[in-house]
């Protein structure tokens, strides 16, 4: 017999309880994970992700009807993603540090519904940039925060290679 084969989760609308009891059992084969989800989600999502999963490279969530200002964080640590490269999140969805050198491509979702925000994800955002040194590919969707106080970090990405912003400065 073979050993079972890794394979990606393109795309699950929604994490149920039910879901995640059927990915826990082969969670350590998963390459690349792609989900929607919903505020409820959450626990689902962090109990999935506290297994580890070694051979995850891209993970992509999308997140709808958050109330952001009341979901936690969720901190992955690395040494259960080894080969975890590429993120395509909303900014506020993980702990920064969840992001190192390792890390080659970012897609953040920024979202400016809460009037705090606009200081706090800048600051999140420049703190995670820092972290990612070998990033090669940035992109920066939804809107930019034009910062409302002066910028106290300068942030060098020697490794970049592309570099997307959509959307529109606020």
């Amino acid at each position: 017999l073979s050993a079972p084969h890794p394979f990606k989760l393109q795309y699950l609308r929604g994490l149920t309880s039910h879901a995640v009891e059927a990915l826990l059992p082969h969670s350590n084969r998963l390459t690349a994970l792609t989900v929607d989800l919903y505020g409820e989600d959450m626990g689902h999502l962090d109990a999935l992700m506290s297994c580890g999963m070694p051979l995850l490279e891209r993970i992509v969530l999308f997140v709808y009807n958050p109330e952001s200002s009341q979901l936690p964080s969720l901190s992955l640590d690395r040494t259960r993603f080894p080969r975890l490269r590429t993120f395509v999140a909303p900014i506020f969805l993980f702990n920064s540090d969840t992001f190192d050198d390792r890390i080659r491509s970012l897609d953040i979702r920024v979202d400016w519904a809460q009037p705090d925000w606009k200081a706090r994800e800048f600051s999140t955002l420049l703190g995670i940039l820092g972290r990612c040194g070998c990033l090669e590919t940035l992109t920066i969707s939804i809107a930019l925060a034009v910062p409302t106080r002066p910028i106290d970090r300068v942030v060098s990405l020697n490794s970049l290679l592309h570099l997307n912003i959509v959307g529109n400065a606020v």
